[in-house]
């Protein structure tokens, strides 16, 4: 189990926000977060951040066991061409590392042998949000693999699902004012059965209890590895 986390984050509000809660809630935890490589969204080439990354996590091993720090990744589709430079470094390549949303299902990954390979051996572990497997999701899941011809990995796609069915009935409700749709809106999508299941929101906007799944790349495609539930706050394999 990891004691400490080296971060690799986008220099965004959605990287920044992300590192920030991660970091809190792993050293709430008793978890140590070393300081993390902050990279421009717009980078394409990673050489001298992961040779940082690796010059850092030498560092951490002065200190802790080989098993007992890993890396977080919070990133999108550029984590390809992370992977290419991490891959050069051999302490990169063999220790574990875990992805956000953003990393998960990314086909820039599976996509691109190299990035492929690295994500394997560092037996890379991405996780999201849990989507149900009710009759709506079955339905969502089947025809998007009928039209694309491949497997549906992301459940943003069910979310969206559920967007625009939840925009549908506010209108339905609240007519075509733009303000009455927003007030409308809370009401018409907490209780709301969906792709995702029974729906409720917190203050905040976001989804209030949700459980989630983790992925890993294996034979050069994404698969299913371990889920956490919600309601027991356990993780367990996936198959379990």
């Amino acid at each position: 189990m990891a004691k400490a986390i080296a971060t690799v984050y986008r220099g965004d509000i959605w990287g920044d926000g992300l590192f920030e809660t991660s970091a809190a809630a792993f050293e709430d935890r008793g978890g140590v977060v070393a300081e993390g490589i902050h990279y421009s969204p717009e980078a394409t080439t990673f050489s001298s951040e992961m040779h940082a990354l690796s010059g850092l996590v030498a560092q951490m091993y002065d200190t802790y066991e080989r098993g007992e720090v890993g890396v977080l990744l919070i990133s999108f589709d550029e984590t390809s061409h992370l992977f290419n430079s991490a891959i050069e470094y051999k302490n990169l390549r063999n220790m574990p590392w875990i992805g956000s949303e953003g990393v998960m299902g990314a086909y820039t990954i599976t996509d691109d042998e190299r990035a492929a390979k690295f994500a394997e051996s560092t037996g890379l572990m991405a996780l999201q949000f849990s989507a149900s497997n009710n009759e709506v999701y079955r339905d969502v899941r089947d025809e998007f693999e009928r039209r694309s011809g491949s497997a549906l990995n992301n459940n943003y796609v069910y979310a969206s699902y559920d967007s625009l069915w939840a925009l549908g009935l506010a209108m339905e409700a609240a007519g075509f004012d733009v303000q009455d749709i927003i007030e409308q809106l809370p009401d018409t999508v907490n209780g709301h059965t969906g792709a995702l299941g029974d729906v409720m929101f917190n203050e905040a906007g976001d989804l209030d209890v949700t459980d989630y799944e983790f992925l890993i790349v294996t034979d050069g495609e994404w698969a299913p590895a371990a889920k956490y539930d919600a309601a027991t706050g356990e993780i367990a394999d996936y198959n379990q």
